[in-house]
């Protein structure tokens, strides 16, 4: 969906500022996403805002972690002596408010208590380490393509018969196909997080297989 266009409130004309991202930039972090011998991927629910510090502190103790990030945009009104206007802010924030997500040990968890950041383990079976680590592999491919594309975070599941992307950049990924005001959107489902992730395609574009 398109951002909305800038409300300029005076007589004066002026050309929205993009003000720069956040240093930590998606692209330049490499998270350690494989299983590790006696540690469990867990995701972890921090105290608001407290989620890069969540992060600092697991690195600092080499915890192997990962924090997805989101370019989020947001029009900010400034006022300056007779003249108000907008501009487009844009930084980088958690793709999951609240989340961060890290391959803890029993001695790690005690240890992340003492961080005072945490507000609860969201522990995982041990049967089910492969398939959360294939879904954090999979966020880590949305937040990529985030760089060029754009992405919605949904609050819930969304129910539909799952498609197959089978060429293009998105190619492998299984979502739900939904039309919306005659745009179409791929959505991917993303059941560790109970939530999902949408995008605007191009079906014309896209080689598409059903999956039953």
């Amino acid at each position: 969906m398109a951002e909305p266009a800038p409300i300029f409130l005076s007589a004066a004309f002026h050309q929205p500022v993009v003000r720069p991202l956040n240093p930590m930039s998606s692209s330049t972090y490499s998270p350690q996403l494989q299983l590790f011998p006696q540690r469990h991927w867990t995701p972890v629910y921090s105290r608001a805002l407290h989620e890069y510090r969540l992060q600092k502190f697991f690195s600092a103790h080499a915890i192997p972690h990962y924090l997805p990030l989101l370019k989020r945009s947001s029009y900010k009104t400034v006022r300056s002596a007779n003249r108000t206007y907008q501009y487009l802010q844009e930084r980088i924030r958690p793709m999951f408010p609240g989340y961060i997500f890290a391959a803890l040990s029993k001695d790690d968890e005690a240890l992340a208590w003492r961080s005072k950041s945490v507000v609860r383990l969201l522990h995982q079976d041990a049967d089910k380490q492969d398939c959360l680590l294939q879904e954090l592999l999979l966020i880590r491919r949305l937040e990529l393509a985030a760089q060029t594309e754009k992405l919605e975070v949904l609050p819930e599941l969304v129910p539909g018969k799952k498609v197959m992307i089978a060429a293009g950049p998105w190619e492998g990924i299984y979502g739900v196909l939904q039309e919306r005001r005659k745009e179409h959107h791929f959505i991917v489902n993303l059941h560790i997080m109970g939530q999902a992730i949408a995008t605007e395609i191009d079906v014309s574009q896209l080689q598409l297989l059903e999956v039953s």
